[in-house]
Order: C-alpha cells, then sequence, then structure tokens
C-alpha cells in the first residue's frame, strides 16, 4: 500500500521511540494513519508500560523523582503524593505516574483513611536542648522527618552538604544558637575544647580588625 508519506521514515521513529502521536505532529498528518502504516509494515504497538517507560526517559521532570527515595517517602513517610509533588517542585501526575509504575498506589479508601489519621508533625523541636525541624525530603532527616537546625543553617550559608565526617559546633556552647556566625564544622577526631579555644580567638581577633578599621574610618 502506498502512503502520502515516507513510510521508513514512520518505522525509524517509532523505533527511536516516537510516539504514535509526535510522529504525526512532524509529518504533519493524523494520528490514525501512522496507526495504519505501522500495523502495514507489520510492527507491533508497544504497551502502555512500555509507552510510560519511553516518556518517562524523555522527559526530564521524571528523572527530579528517584524511585527509590519516592518508595520511601510514600510507604514508610507515608506522605501523600500531592505533597511530595508540591516539595519536589512537579506535578502531581508525574508523582502517580511513577507510583503506578512501582504498584504501590494507594486506593481512595486508604487514601481517605491516612488523610483522617495522619498526626501534622510540629515544625520545631527541641532535642537535648538542640532544635530540629521538620524537613521529611531532607537527606539527614531521622526516621521520623526531622534535621537539626544548626546543620541545616550551616549548609544554607555555605551553600553545600556537611561533609562525611565532620559535625557542626556551636562556637559560644549554646546549643539553641544556631546563628550561621556561631556555627563551625570541624572533623569529629578534630572536636576538642582547645581547638574550638583557637577558633573563637580567631573570629574574636578578626572582629576586632573589623571594629578598628571602621574607627580610622569615622
Amino acid at each position: 500500500m502506498k502512503f502520502k508519506f515516507n513510510a521508513e521514515l514512520v518505522k525509524q521513529l517509532y523505533l527511536e521511540g516516537y510516539s504514535h502521536n509526535e510522529i504525526a505532529s512532524k509529518i504533519g498528518v493524523n494520528q490514525g494513519s501512522i496507526c495504519r502504516c505501522l500495523r502495514i509494515l507489520g510492527i507491533k504497538a508497544r504497551s502502555d508500560s512500555e509507552a510510560l517507560k519511553l516518556a518517562w526517559q524523555k522527559d526530564s521532570r521524571y528523572k527530579k523523582l528517584d524511585l527509590e527515595k519516592l518508595r520511601f517517602l510514600y510507604l514508610k513517610r507515608r506522605i501523600p503524593a500531592a505533597e511530595i509533588a508540591q516539595e519536589l517542585n512537579i506535578s502531581t501526575s508525574t508523582v502517580n505516574r511513577r507510583l503506578k509504575q512501582l504498584g504501590i498506589r494507594r486506593n481512595r479508601t486508604e487514601a481517605q483513611k491516612l488523610k483522617r489519621f495522619k498526626r501534622q508533625p510540629k515544625e520545631r523541636i527541641v532535642f537535648l536542648r538542640y532544635i530540629k525541624v521538620y524537613k521529611p525530603y531532607h537527606y539527614r532527616a531521622d526516621k521520623k522527618g526531622y534535621v537539626f537546625e544548626h546543620i541545616l543553617n550551616w549548609e544554607n550559608f555555605n551553600a553545600m552538604s556537611l561533609p562525611e565526617g565532620y559535625i557542626v559546633h556551636h562556637l559560644n556552647g549554646v546549643k539553641d544558637d544556631n546563628r550561621p556566625k556561631n556555627l563551625l564544622a570541624l572533623l569529629k577526631k578534630g572536636h576538642s575544647p582547645s581547638l574550638t579555644v583557637k577558633e573563637v580567638q580567631k573570629r574574636l581577633r578578626e572582629l576586632e580588625a573589623i571594629f578598628a578599621q571602621r574607627k580610622m574610618v569615622l
């Protein structure tokens, strides 16, 4: 059968992973013509799962969502799909498609039950005089979804993750004083009082120099 378009090009595009609709848009014909062409060429149509997989591979939005992380947030933390989507800045439909791939989507009854009985966690709690913030998506979150505020503030101020083997120390010894200037990252092995005192003295010298310079300007 002769077509008004290049049948070999249709075959090539389809095998490269393009959908019927995408091929139709490229060539300028309707989707039904592409379906008939592929059927006559003896090319078997993709299953729904294969089509979804190709869509995920081509759409950069899906790469933002790690499957294992999604499984953990959805099953272990029991966070609704809409909240996961909002936190990761992607659409709820994107999350739902991933959940469908994993085969772990909740039915309506389970979702309503979870919504009804789920307790809203406190945004901030105090633990051994340290402040913890509810950040269930953070890589350092504990089982309840909390992260130490001094770690968050240090990472935000320095625009980097806390390196492995380091801890964040409070220079003035006040555990709930989480101002960036009061926080210092030290190796666990180097977390000693003498080193901390030296660092405090260094900071004081820097401040004295700044004050002296301002007096000269004035």
